[in-house]
């Protein structure tokens, strides 16, 4: 975010929420305790890694649940997602992609 501009709220649940900043035209994402900035390219590349998790990546049994790497750009740093998680981030990012249309529209 250029921090020059205010952003738009554009969905938000009980777990994080998917803010557009008016300026530089960015997404912030924002779920449970991380943080993620974006353009729509990259927005769309993440929403498709979320949805390219196959069962057998669930490998990883964290406290008791079932868990897959999501990696990032860097080999050494990667966050743990749960099935619920990916869920979670999907209904938020669609309802986001949604209203930016609407949001175009508008303005």
């Amino acid at each position: 975010m250029c921090g020059r501009s205010c952003s738009v709220e554009l969905a938000k649940n009980e777990m994080g929420c998917v803010s557009l900043c008016k300026g530089c035209k960015r997404y912030s994402v924002t779920y449970t305790n991380t943080s993620f900035c974006f353009d729509k390219e990259e927005l769309l590349k993440f929403k498709e890694a979320l949805l390219n998790f196959r069962e057998e990546d669930f490998c990883y049994n964290i406290m008791g649940q079932s868990r897959a790497i999501l990696q990032s750009q860097y080999m050494n740093m990667g966050f743990l997602v749960s099935r619920y998680d990916i869920q979670t981030l999907n209904e938020l990012l669609n309802e986001a992609l949604v209203m930016s249309k609407v949001h175009e529209l508008l303005t």
